[in-house]
């Protein structure tokens, strides 16, 4: 049925209206001839690309379920070598608890004891790293106090610095004072020893403490120095100066206390 629509649309009906137009009868068939030429060929490149096409389908089926079973025969093997390693395992792992078992009880008991001597040396350590700790932060603040008497006495409100003409001679001893007291200070941390915390990096905290206060007294011993060049030339521009140097001896000091508290 299907091949009698084929040649009833391609054939009988185009070849009808063909000669029913055409006066010419020669011409008509040599028309017909070539239409009927090519109408086949297409008719038969259809026929042998579907042809192609359904073996193609047909191979790549065969594939895919050759593919498959492949597949679940691979599985299957590789669930089943799983399951045999696993109950291997647990088997191994059996006899491993049980000699576990027998040594844990003697473990046990020299790990407690271990553990509390350990927490006791520990508190202990601690006890002692925080007093030496505290007698280092005395023993800064002790010698701090050389130079900070001095410059509060001569700067006694370094935001507002005001120069007093009629005292100015005193201003300058109070101010030649300050500076050598800070200069001694920064001398005395200089050869200041740090004591040894149990803890290195406590240690290493320590020592940045002490190097912090001593930038300190630097900074300050050049703030002293910027006040005498403005004494003796009258100059006040350099008391931004000096309150510059004040401000970033502060910021040391605060990184001194701040250190000392976290450990």
């Amino acid at each position: 049925m299907r091949w009698a629509l084929v040649i009833l649309l391609l054939y009988i009906l185009p070849l009808w209206v063909l000669f029913k137009n055409k006066d010419d009868f020669k011409r008509a068939s040599i028309y017909g001839g070539m239409y009927v030429v090519v109408a086949t060929v297409i008719v038969i490149c259809n026929i042998y690309i579907s042809t192609i096409n359904k073996i193609e389908e047909i191979l790549e089926y065969r594939s895919y379920a050759f593919n498959e079973q492949y597949e679940d025969n691979q599985e299957s093997k590789y669930k089943n070598e799983k399951i045999e390693a696993k109950e291997s395992e647990l088997r191994e792992t059996k006899k491993v608890e049980n000699s576990e078992k027998q040594s844990s009880n003697t473990e046990n008991d020299s790990k407690k004891e271990e553990y509390n001597t350990n927490e006791v040396d520990s508190v202990s350590m601690q006890k002692s790293d925080k007093e030496t700790v505290q007698n280092f932060k005395s023993e800064i603040y002790k010698i701090e106090r050389k130079a900070l008497v001095p410059m509060r006495e001569c700067l006694p409100n370094t935001k507002n610095l005001d120069i007093n003409v009629k005292t100015i001679n005193k201003a300058k001893k109070d101010v030649a004072y300050a500076k050598e007291m800070c200069d001694e200070v920064v001398q005395t941390y200089e050869d200041m020893e740090v004591p040894k915390l149990s803890n290195e990096d406590a240690t290493n905290q320590l020592e940045y403490s002490k190097i912090c206060v001593q930038k300190a007294y630097i900074l300050r011993g050049k703030a002293m120095e910027c006040a005498q060049t403005m004494l003796k030339t009258k100059n006040l521009k350099y008391i931004s100066q000096i309150k510059e140097y004040l401000s970033l001896s502060d910021k040391e000091i605060k990184n001194f206390v701040d250190t000392i508290k976290s450990l």
